[in-house]
């Protein structure tokens, strides 16, 4: 009897995984890798580009310019400029100048606009001047603007600014531009006709502002006046604010890239890259959590009166030349829980 071989059984073999997902999945692994490391060395070299604008050359600080210093309190200084093209003193002049408070143990904020034509006493000079001259003063003697109006709204405040940052018109048109436009409220139809040359209208309601629209209707001030114009400014920040969380800015790479872009070319501030990872966390705050709002104004219940000095419209403390009680006690005591 012939003897057959014995069979053998061969597995059937799993299919290969085509070349093509291997060398897709290889580059997914290494963009995951090279992207991260890509935008924070994108941050850090912005933030060091920023922070070289900076100079830091110290003022003379006087008693009265060292602010109330609260343990779970930040308070960063916003800065709006004309232009920051160097050219003359006029691009230097602070158009908004708003201060942010976070309380940092209860996600309170709040916002604080301070007039341009408040009447103080600059630090180092012995003359009184409008507030958005201090910013000018400070670049064109020392190079450093941020210093000089830190000590200025210190003085006023009686709080202690942590940060601060200065952006000039153009680039925050850019930064509106990068997230594509905003969504503000207006509570009434706004008409600004001689400002702009031609006749400027936003009807009341939602409206997208694209980044000229916004830039127009933060700045116009021949309609109304300039306590509207900080309402109105304080309205197109937060909206900017909500804007970038909504979109996820943050965690978006190619949207970091472009907002990086911009900020680089017209933003002066303080703020290191460790700083600003940590001020992050408090984003949600801002555009989200209990956010107050004030306009210092000489409204009925203001704590300001206008007048006029060496023929210039100015404001003043109700209470008092260069008495700023009031107005200290309103920052001190804003995150105070009310009865």
């Amino acid at each position: 009897m012939n003897s057959q071989p014995p069979l053998i059984y061969i597995p059937p073999q799993q299919p290969r995984r085509s070349s093509w997902k291997k060398r897709l999945a290889l580059c997914a692994l290494v963009l995951a890798l090279i992207v991260p490391s890509f935008l924070l060395f994108k941050v850090e070299k912005t933030f060091s580009l920023i922070n070289k604008r900076v100079l830091g050359k110290s003022f003379r600080v006087e008693s009265d310019t060292t602010g109330y210093r609260e343990e779970s309190r930040i308070n960063i200084l916003l800065l709006g400029l004309r232009g920051d093209t160097g050219e003359d003193a006029g691009d230097y002049l602070t158009d908004t100048i708003i201060v942010l408070s976070i309380k940092t143990n209860e996600d309170k904020a709040a916002l604080f606009s301070i007039p341009r034509d408040l009447y103080v006493r600059i630090p180092g000079y012995n003359q009184m001047e409008k507030i958005n001259h201090a910013y000018a003063y400070g670049m064109q003697i020392q190079g450093d603007g941020l210093r000089l109006a830190t000590l200025t709204v210190q003085r006023v405040s009686g709080i202690n600014i942590d940060h601060a940052v200065a952006i000039d018109f153009s680039t925050f048109r850019g930064l509106i531009d990068a997230v594509g436009g905003i969504d503000v409220y207006v509570p009434a139809d706004f008409t600004e006709s001689s400002q702009w040359g031609y006749e400027f209208r936003v009807p009341k309601g939602m409206n997208h502002m694209d980044s000229e629209t916004a830039l127009y209707y933060a700045r116009s001030r021949y309609s109304t006046n300039d306590f509207d114009r900080a309402r109105r400014q304080q309205d197109i920040i937060t909206a900017l604010g909500k804007k970038i969380m909504t979109l996820g800015i943050l965690t978006n790479p190619i949207a970091i890239n472009r907002t990086l872009n911009t900020v680089a070319l017209g933003v002066r501030t303080d703020i290191d890259f460790i700083s600003m990872l940590g001020l992050a966390r408090y984003a949600k705050v801002i555009t989200q959590g209990n956010l107050e709002r004030f306009v210092f104004d000489d409204s009925q219940n203001g704590l300001l009166v206008s007048g006029h000095a060496e023929n210039a419209y100015i404001l003043s403390p109700r209470v008092g030349m260069e008495d700023y009680s009031e107005i200290k006690k309103r920052f001190k005591e804003v995150f105070e829980k009310k009865p």
